[in-house]
């Protein structure tokens, strides 16, 4: 992160937040479909689930890259605050993205 960034913080993409929430309600649906089927290695819908947990560590990369751990905050407060109250489903997504435990 730049100096600027660290100075003054980066405001929140709401367009991300709302792709953030996107991919956590289709792992919703993913799993209400079938548990045992999503969780089974080399079903499709293992295969989605798989692609979309990508999918978010690298959200999580990006933003880490971008503004450091305070951007990665932000925004999990966005997609927290925005009703997607399964956070810690984000929160294991992330992990090891930057220096996100979760």
């Amino acid at each position: 992160m730049g100096f600027l960034g660290r100075l003054f913080g980066f405001s929140v993409d709401e367009r991300l937040v709302d792709e953030i929430i996107s991919l956590l309600n289709r792992i919703d649906q993913i799993c209400g479909e079938d548990y045992s089927a999503a969780t089974k290695e080399g079903t499709p819908l293992n295969n989605e689930w798989k692609t979309i947990d990508n999918r978010l560590y690298n959200i999580g990369q990006e933003l880490y890259d971008k503004g450091g751990m305070n951007l990665m905050r932000k925004v999990y407060d966005r997609v927290y605050k925005k009703g997607r109250l399964t956070g810690r489903y984000l929160e294991r997504a992330w992990d090891g993205a930057g220096d996100w435990r979760g």
